[in-house]
């Protein structure tokens, strides 16, 4: 009879070498690294995401006869989650304004996104555009329009800025409208949509030529005005004629810090509000009443110039953490005391909040010292 074969040998540990082990080892990984991205790619299919698409996203307008364009672009939500605009930038931002409809958008619907790009200032060709950022997976979204600018009249300068120094001071500016084509019928005369402005068209003795006088109606409100002016042709079919007229009025009194913020603690806290005065008619402070009755404000007139401090202290407010309130300052221009439209009243916000950063200019957390805050 044969020899019985020797199992044993089988069963011996293989041997393996360092070069095998590394190998088996980067195996088991990759196994492992497609795994899971295979679970992950499932987990984000399972919660969804939303997508923002626009059909067409580059607008040709080829030639437009006028001061002004505007395209209202539809933006599709494709995705099966809710998706947020969080902006819009612009590539001009001073000829260039959005308007959004809303700035969420529910899956498998859509909205609107207006953008208007002021041409009077641009002649020839031009092109423009804003990106649109949201939280869809597609990221940065990118419009445009294009086009050949043709102004039926010239305006020199072409756009009237007037700087009145104060709101009670009135402002005039003139422009010299040419017409750039013979075949425009005569201007007749000027339509203004504000009535913060007056504005007038006369002839300059050139035919196709006209002086256009715009002046602003004081009292002007505090910041930036703004109308336009329409020219209206003798023939209704000719193209429209419009130019912008804006006015800054620099606010009346600088309130510096614009807002306030104090700790929710029981120990005692300062404040400082500085005022400044831009007013052409000095103004009296005459009182600031803070919201709650654990602050109190205490006032300073500078001694040489018309402008004020107020000293606010605060005690107490350990149990009125995340409240919101306004501290009032009232003020009446001097001389003016028997006529009650001479008195008005401004607001700064106040909050008390634990989280006092640096994230508004001049304020620090402080305790039971006062704030060191930066004289204007």
């Amino acid at each position: 009879m044969g020899q019985k074969p020797d199992v044993t040998a089988r069963r011996q540990p293989i041997p393996f070498s360092a070069s095998m082990c590394y190998a088996l080892d980067m195996r088991i990984r990759i196994v492992h690294l497609f795994t899971s991205m295979g679970i992950a790619a499932w987990v984000a299919t399972a919660h969804g995401t939303p997508m923002l698409a626009v059909e067409s996203a580059a607008i040709d307008a080829e030639l437009v006869e006028g001061y002004e364009i505007s395209h209202a672009f539809l933006l599709h939500n494709r995705g099966d989650e809710p998706l947020r605009i969080r902006g819009v930038e612009a590539e001009c931002a001073a000829c260039t304004s959005v308007s959004l409809a809303s700035p969420v958008i529910p899956p498998g619907t859509s909205t609107t996104l207006v953008v208007r790009i002021d041409l009077s200032e641009i002649e020839g060709p031009f092109s423009k555009g804003v990106t649109v950022l949201s939280d869809s997976a597609a990221g940065p979204v990118a419009l445009s329009i294009a086009g050949t600018a043709l102004h039926p009249y010239r305006f020199s300068p072409p756009t009237l800025n007037l700087a009145p120094a104060t709101g009670d001071t009135a402002a005039t500016v003139t422009a010299h409208v040419v017409r750039s084509r013979d075949d425009l019928s005569e201007l007749l005369r000027a339509e203004c949509d504000s009535d913060l402005f007056s504005a007038r068209l006369s002839r300059s003795g050139t035919a196709g030529e006209y002086l256009l006088t715009v002046a602003s109606k004081p009292p002007l409100p505090d910041g930036h005005s703004e109308a336009v002016i329409e020219l209206v042709p003798r023939t209704p079919t000719d193209p429209k004629v419009t130019i912008r007229a804006s006015a800054f009025v620099r606010p009346r009194v600088d309130i510096r810090p614009a807002a306030l913020r104090l700790a929710p603690l029981d120990e005692p806290q300062k404040r400082i509000l500085f005022i400044r005065q831009n007013a052409s008619q000095n103004l009296s402070l005459l009182d600031a009443r803070a919201p709650f009755d654990t602050i109190t404000c205490e006032l300073y007139a500078e001694p040489r110039q018309p402008h004020y401090r107020v000293y606010i202290t605060a005690h107490s407010l350990a149990d009125l953490d995340g409240k919101r309130g306004n501290l009032v300052l009232t003020f009446q221009k001097q001389g003016m005391s028997s006529d009650p439209e001479a008195v008005f009243q401004i607001a700064v916000p106040l909050t008390i909040t634990g989280a006092i950063g640096s994230d508004l200019p001049g304020i620090d957390r402080i305790g039971a010292a006062e704030c060191e805050v930066d004289q204007p």
